[in-house]
Parts: structure tokens; sequence; C-alpha cells
């Protein structure tokens, strides 16, 4: 009964930062937005790879995936967990925390995260 209150009280959308889903449910996501749109994200990456690294920093990752639309995109396949813009920036940090480069801080390596989110065409 206690929940039920809790619940009646919250404003209507919000859930616990707690709930974020995980990087692979996102990636899902991520597919279905960029199979819809027929979005190839690794041309989104190129201006911030010039040297062909296949890496780039983290604040380059997030403004590729915004300026491929894809980060509006998932406001259209919204579903259980990824309530409102805290919540896809919290999911979009795991997401990088996942491809982080280990031999490099800082670098994210997005071709190994095109490679998977491009299997959606296959």
């Amino acid at each position: 009964k206690r929940e039920a209150q809790t619940k009646a009280q919250s404003p209507k959308g919000l859930e616990p930062m707690a709930s974020a889903i995980s990087p692979e449910e996102l990636v899902a996501r991520i597919q279905l937005v960029v199979r819809q749109r027929r979005i190839r994200l690794s041309e989104f990456f190129l201006n911030f790879d010039r040297l062909g690294k296949k890496f780039c920093t983290a604040a380059q990752f997030r403004r590729a995936l915004d300026m491929s639309g894809v980060v509006g995109g998932l406001e259209d396949v919204r579903g259980p967990g990824l309530g409102g813009r805290d919540h896809v920036e919290a999911a979009l940090a795991e997401l990088i925390d996942a491809y982080a480069d280990p031999a490099h801080p800082g670098m994210v390596r997005y071709a190994n995260f095109c490679a998977v989110v491009d299997e959606v065409f296959a």
C-alpha cells in the first residue's frame, strides 16, 4: 500500500535512475532507429577520426550519435526503462563505458559499436 502511495505522489512517467536499460538493450533500440531511418552510423564518426584509428573521444561519440539523429530517434522507440532525457543520458553513458578503449583512456571504439549496430542490415 505504501508503494502505491509513493507511485501516486511521483510525477507521471518518472522512473528511478537505477532502471536505466543495459547497453545491449540500448544497442537493440539504436538498431531499430538506424534500420527504420536507413542510417549508416560510421559515416558520422569519420569527421572525428581523420587518421583512421577507429576510435574517438566520448564527447565525439555522443556528438556523432546526436548528428545522426539516433538520440532523437530513441524517443520514437522508447519503452520500459528509457523514460525521459535523463534516462537516455544515463544509458548512453553506460554504452560509452561498454565500448571504451582500455588501451586509450577517454577513448571509445566506435568501429566496434558501428559493426554491432550494422548487423541489423545483414
